[in-house]
This record gives structure tokens, C-alpha cells and sequence, in this order.
């Protein structure tokens, strides 16, 4: 959603390590036809929560509902969730860390996201 202030420190390092051949070798190394997530993602058996930040640009927060629907897809004794923090980007966990490392927490610890935590966050 918006850039973190550090970003400008390493902007000029990040492009020219970027511009570096190997580095773009390996970039132009990628083929879509290996990158199948989708197919991948209704294979997971194991009870599942998405992160995702509200005003992601990249991969915007209407592609929850279609990453919950393939997580359970298949199994419907798996329970998958999702939690949007609310006013982050892509990278929540770098533009939200206090707010992205308590959700985290309360995943870890088996529970779900705090209720008190509405104004951050919504669990889907």
C-alpha cells in the first residue's frame, strides 16, 4: 500500500544488484508453466490460515475467497481461515510488523485473531 521509509537507503543497492547477470539470468530462468500454485495449494491437508494485506496492490484482497475455496477443496474436514490487516499492502509483514507478528502469534498459540483486534485486522 505504500513504501516503507527505509526503502529509499536501499533503492540504488536493490538496482544494481538486479542488473547483475547472474541475477538476471536467474530472473529470466522462470517459467510460468513451473509456477502452479493453484494446483499445488488444494493438495494441502493441514489446517490453513491466509494473510493478506487489505489494499494489496500486487495480488488484490478479492483473491481471498478463491485461495480458501482451493485450500479446502477436497477435504472438508480441513478448516482454513484468513486474516486481512486492514491498511497494509503486499508487505504487510514489512509495512504492519507489530500488527502481522500479533496475528501470527495468536495463530501459533491455536487460537483465533483477537476480536479486540477489529480495528487492525478481519478474519475472514
Amino acid at each position: 500500500a505504500k513504501e516503507p521509509s527505509w526503502f529509499s537507503l536501499v533503492h540504488s543497492h536493490f538496482k544494481h544488484f538486479l542488473m547483475r547477470e547472474d541475477v538476471a539470468s536467474f530472473v529470466h530462468s522462470a517459467r510460468p508453466d513451473l509456477h502452479t500454485l493453484n494446483q499445488i495449494v488444494k493438495h494441502i491437508q493441514a489446517e490453513s490460515w491466509v494473510i493478506w494485506g487489505e489494499k494489496d496492490t500486487l495480488i488484490p484482497v478479492s483473491c481471498v475467497g478463491t485461495w480458501l475455496s482451493c485450500l479446502q477443496s477436497g477435504n472438508q474436514l480441513k478448516k482454513s481461515r484468513a486474516v486481512v490487516i486492514k491498511g497494509a499492502g503486499h508487505s504487510l509483514q514489512l509495512e504492519m510488523p507489530w500488527v502481522t507478528s500479533a496475528v501470527i502469534g495468536q495463530i501459533l498459540e491455536g487460537r483465533e485473531p483477537h476480536r479486540y483486534g477489529k480495528r487492525w485486522w478481519k478474519v475472514v
